[in-house]
Formats: C-alpha cells, sequence, structure tokens
C-alpha cells in the first residue's frame, strides 16, 4: 500500500470517527430519555387514575374537605414513619459496615425495620378506612368496584425491589 492510501484510510478513519461517535451519543441519550418519559408517564397514568375514581364518586363538598384534611395529616404521618424506617435502614448499613457486630444487634435493628414497615402499612390501611367510613353506601359500592387487587403492580415491583436490595447487602 501507498503512502497516500494510507492517508486517506486514515482520513476517512477520522471522518467516520467523527460522525459515529455523535451519532451514539445521540442514540445513548435518546434511549435514556425514553425511559424517563416512560417512568413519568407511568405516574401521571396512576395519578389520573387515582383522580378518576374521586370523579366518579361524586363527593359532597364536605366529603372533599374531609378528605383532605386526612389526607394532609396522614402525609405528615407517613413522612415520620418513612424518616424513621430510613434511619433504622441506615443504621443497619452503618452496623454491618462496621469492623465487629453481633447476630443480636443486626436481629434488633432487623426487628425495628419491620416494626416500622409495619407501622407504615398500618398507617396506610388506616387511612384508607378513615376514606372509606366518609362515603355514603353508593360510594362505597362505587370505591369497591374500582379498588379491585389495589396494589399488586406496586407490590411486585417492590418484591423484586427488595431482592435487589438483599442481594446487594
Amino acid at each position: 500500500m501507498s503512502k497516500d492510501q494510507n492517508q486517506k484510510l486514515k482520513q476517512k478513519g477520522i471522518v467516520m470517527k467523527k460522525f459515529l461517535i455523535p451519532i451514539i451519543a445521540l442514540l445513548v441519550i435518546f434511549g435514556l430519555n425514553q425511559n424517563i418519559f416512560a417512568q413519568r408517564d407511568q405516574y401521571k397514568g396512576r395519578q389520573y387514575q387515582r383522580e378518576n375514581n374521586f370523579e366518579k364518586l361524586n363527593l359532597t363538598t364536605e366529603q372533599k374537605s374531609k378528605i383532605e384534611a386526612l389526607r394532609l395529616t396522614n402525609q405528615e404521618e407517613m413522612i415520620k414513619l418513612k424518616s424513621e424506617l430510613e434511619l433504622k435502614e441506615l443504621e443497619l448499613r452503618k452496623l454491618k459496615s462496621s469492623d465487629n457486630f453481633s447476630r443480636k444487634d443486626v436481629l434488633n435493628l432487623t426487628k425495628e425495620i419491620n416494626e416500622a414497615r409495619g407501622k407504615i402499612e398500618l398507617a396506610r390501611a388506616n387511612h384508607r378506612m378513615d376514606v372509606y367510613e366518609i362515603l355514603d353506601e353508593n360510594q362505597k359500592k362505587i370505591w369497591n368496584e374500582t379498588d379491585r387487587n389495589p396494589g399488586f403492580m406496586k407490590n411486585k415491583v417492590n418484591r423484586k425491589l427488595m431482592q435487589r436490595k438483599m442481594q446487594t447487602d
């Protein structure tokens, strides 16, 4: 191969790199954005469904204000309970990263974490029942029809997340 041919091949390689790198970068960015948009759309879908279900109930102004007050109280309680859970989980991670820890310490913290999770689930169930008790008989029928198998997908996702988390611990 002559020097001119080598130089032409090198120039073609440089030109190809100049075009391929930006194209690959755009494809990667586009792929990541699609995942982000899909998650956002999924959230919007759940929120729309929740709002649509409340519209079906045809709530009175008084019921709406009572439910809003319950919702705000519940959100405040959930923030406290979730922070308690996160602190216990952090404490367990700190314990496991220390040089010396005992079975008793790990089991005690695990028990406290499970109790914190139980408090969250209990608060969630109590809130749902508080809202349910505000409804009249017709609204309760509609609630029960729209609330079939609540949280099935959420629980499935949570199980997968917990499995991943346990594998990393």
